[in-house]
């Protein structure tokens, strides 16, 4: 992408081609609440949204549980189209890893499907009525357990300030996205924990970032620590709340 401009209520996308564009279309036109455009020529078009992203939300507001719920609810639908399997997901998430001891892996299976393979607290918008709209979706199809950036903000948010509404937010969360699911919860959870080890070290020990995106991911070595002697994340996540 060349660049995003604001021309009145509208935000404006241009691409290197028209290739380009048609197929971010494609990409943010075909996921669950994402800003809808129209293509022109190598731009995308779509209204300019008013609101503020969870970044900020997360920032200014002690509860955030109804929020959580309904992105458990969009993440939900828009993850089931073209589910499938990933097998032995642990070795799966060992030739990932660079930093962390072979044995920190716990055998489970993975999943793949529509993604939106960014979901950042920046990507995620709420408008003043409290609903969802995602922007800047990155893939089509991928791992799930790559779709959930934004609780790395929420677990560093409590390892700051030790409020537990962020966990209860989580909590939150996953009661309506594993509702009528088709995952093996404790399958589900064992996974999530595996990839949240890669995704925490990969933000610590990497330079993919020069300087972290999120002032609350200075606590991900904490996060990935502590993780790492709970089989699941679900059995972590009850250790955070004891304390």
């Amino acid at each position: 992408m060349k660049g995003i401009k604001k021309k009145g209520k509208t935000a404006i996308k241009t691409f290197s081609s028209v290739e380009e564009a048609l197929y971010f279309q494609k990409l943010y036109n075909s996921f669950e609440q994402h800003v809808k455009v129209e293509q022109t020529g190598n731009t995308v078009q779509y209204p300019f949204v008013q609101g503020i992203t969870l970044e900020k939300y997360l920032q200014t507001n002690s509860s955030v549980e109804t929020i959580y719920n309904a992105l458990g609810a969009i993440l939900q639908k828009a993850h089931a189209p073209a589910f499938s399997t990933i097998e032995n997901y642990d070795k799966v998430c060992m030739s990932r890893e660079l930093f962390t001891p072979i044995s920190a892996f716990e055998k489970c299976t993975g999943y793949k499907g529509n993604i939106h393979g960014d979901l950042t607290t920046k990507n995620i918008l709420i408008k003043e009525d409290e609903s969802i709209v995602l922007i800047d979706r990155l893939r089509e199809t991928g791992d799930l357990l790559f779709d959930f950036s934004f609780i790395m903000s929420s677990l560093g948010l409590f390892y700051e300030t030790d409020q537990t509404n962020q966990l209860h937010a989580i909590d939150s969360f996953f009661d309506t996205y594993l509702s009528d699911s088709p995952f093996d919860v404790d399958n589900f959870f064992t996974a999530f924990r595996n990839n949240f080890l890669n995704y925490a070290h990969f933000i610590a020990k990497t330079d993919f970032y020069e300087t972290l995106p999120f002032q609350e991911w200075v606590h991900v070595e904490a996060i990935a620590k502590d993780l790492m002697q709970y089989k699941t994340f679900t059995h972590y996540l009850s250790a955070l709340q004891r304390k």
